[in-house]
């Protein structure tokens, strides 16, 4: 089996646009924007290394589709975390999962002062991208944001997605949008009165002068955690009315984090715990109202960082995600645990992804009685339950859609986002117990529960996030390609596959000319060239 270690060292800052080898048959016309990936590609500063593959900072490659070729290009994202870690040569703002370094000059009274000084908010935005306005932003699970240009990768001064106005501290990385531009996204409050937050950004129609906040901040709602504590999360759902989160047991000590508060050098997964006996909470916010579903919802502990679509139908929320059994505080991702040769080798069920998918009850009608199944008159309800308890609450089974495994799950967005749909494709990367089962890209049919998968040529090669493009003359929810970034762990070149979405055969592959690109999380594929971006202050 082959060992990801390579993939997880440190890049080259800077990499200039490349010309890549184009294989196969003309890509399509409309094939003609900007793919950008996400993602660690910078893993130590000095004598000191990150600990989480979450932790590595941001760095950004762009693939640019003209005339029917593609360019290759990447760098390092200049954000305030990563001037202040370069000035020093030494991790100095604590992340997810590694504690920063105290500065080695210091006297012990400095060092100990240094330790109660409020926490630092990372601006490592190395996760994924939104399009608000005219701009594009990078992101992470903090509410920073930091504008990036597709032209030349260069970027601007670190914004708050809050603009201040409301304490939010940490928000998902995977915002939403609706028809008119709007971008939602969500996050957790700490304090007093720990809540999550939802948030409704809209770009200002009128020009704005530089450095000034393009876009106005509204509050869209406020709601109380499960008892258990606050969840982390990393995606939520949205359908046309409704937002949903999903509480696994995966939670945050609150003493830990007021220990944190004092002292800053501790790392974020530090004071999460898997709380091995806690239910999995549903919450359900009306996107209209602000206000939390009142009924209580629960399921079997299970953990997902991302959701794919969501949507109503006939009066029920249908809701899809990518599931994990357990996931403890995400040790496994631990750089150590990836780097070993036997990383793919011990294929931990419980931590291999499948896809799934939730039928939620809107309304427990008056004369349901405990032990009724809401969901029984569905034709359409395959393996979902949604039962009635004595308490009132409501018990849910999910059901598995896809007999592979399913992670970074991806679909026709603009077309079908909080519509009923039917095709998700996804990733393999991790796979579970099945010996048979290969590394390659996945497309499930929801409606048919049918699958059928794309495989890489031999096992040296991993499959990034697919990236849906559609046919802009297309007539069906499948019509388009799939850009497939292909990672090579052997030193032969990476490739990216340009895949027929309807049918998954692969059209081109286009060549990179580098050993290997960053194990990366997540892209974003654009038609939008934002303007160049430059830094107020070139130095933290």
């Amino acid at each position: 089996m082959p060992e990801l270690g390579s993939l997880l060292k440190s890049f080259e800052d800077f990499i200039e646009e490349k010309e890549c080898k184009h294989e196969g048959s003309p890509i399509p016309s409309y094939l003609k924007g900007t793919m950008l990936r996400n993602g660690p590609g910078i893993f130590e500063w000095g004598d000191t290394k990150y600990d989480h593959w979450f932790d590595g900072d941001a760095y950004v490659q762009r693939y640019a589709f003209r005339d029917g070729k593609m360019f290759y290009s990447a760098r390092a994202i200049e954000t305030t975390a990563y001037l202040k870690n370069k000035k020093a040569n030494r991790i100095v703002v604590a992340s997810f999962g590694t504690r920063a370094f105290p500065d080695p000059c210091q006297t012990i009274f400095q060092r100990l002062v240094s330790w109660f000084q409020p926490t630092e908010i990372t601006d490592n935005t190395s996760v994924a991208f939104q399009e608000l306005g005219d701009s594009l932003y990078a992101l992470t699970e903090t509410p920073m944001m930091v504008p990036v240009s597709t032209e030349n990768l260069d970027v601007g001064d670190t914004l708050h997605c809050a603009q201040e106005l409301f304490a939010v501290h940490t928000a998902t990385a995977h915002c939403h949008y609706d028809s008119e531009g709007n971008v939602y996204n969500m996050g957790s409050r700490f304090g007093k009165q720990t809540q999550y937050i939802i948030v409704k950004m809209t770009p200002k129609k009128e020009a704005v002068p530089a450095g000034e906040i393009p876009f106005d901040t509204t509050l869209v709602a406020s709601v109380d955690h499960a008892p258990e504590g606050p969840a982390y999360y990393h995606s939520f759902g949205m359908s046309e009315n409704y937002f949903i989160l999903i509480e696994s047991p995966l939670r945050f000590n609150m003493l830990s984090m007021m220990m944190n508060q004092l002292f800053k050098m501790r790392s974020f997964r530090s004071i999460m715990e898997w709380k091995e006996e806690t239910n999995t909470t549903i919450t359900v916010v009306d996107k209209r109202t602000g206000a939390k579903v009142p009924v209580k919802m629960q399921s079997e502990p299970f953990f997902t960082f991302h959701h794919a679509n969501s949507f109503e139908r006939d009066g029920f929320l249908v809701v899809d995600y990518a599931k994990y059994k357990r996931a403890e505080n995400l040790d496994a991702l631990l750089l150590e645990n990836m780097r070993k040769p036997d990383f793919f080798k011990e294929k931990d069920e419980d931590f291999t992804p499948y896809f799934h998918r939730m039928i939620i009850p809107l309304a427990v009608p008056e004369n349901a009685t405990a032990g009724d199944d809401l969901l029984k008159s569905l034709s359409w309800a395959g393996g979902c339950k949604a039962e009635l308890r004595e308490d009132g609450s409501l018990w849910l089974t999910d059901e598995r859609l896809c007999d592979y495994s399913v992670e970074f799950p991806r679909y026709n967005y603009d077309a079908v986002n909080t519509k009923h749909y039917r095709f998700v494709y996804g990733t393999t990367i991790l796979r579970g117990q099945d010996a048979a089962a290969k590394n390659g890209i996945v497309k499930t049919d929801c409606d048919a529960k049918k699958s059928s998968i794309w495989t890489v040529d031999n096992e040296n090669q991993l499959t990034g996030e697919p990236i849906f493009v559609a046919d802009p003359e297309g007539k069906k929810e499948d019509d388009g390609v799939l850009t497939v970034p292909v990672m090579t762990l052997d030193g032969s070149h990476p490739y990216v596959a340009i895949l027929r979405a309807t049918d998954l055969e692969e059209i081109a592959r286009f060549t990179i000319p580098m050993d290997r690109i960053p194990f990366g999380f997540h892209g974003h594929y654009t038609n939008k060239h934002t303007k160049e971006q430059k830094k107020k202050t070139g130095d933290a």
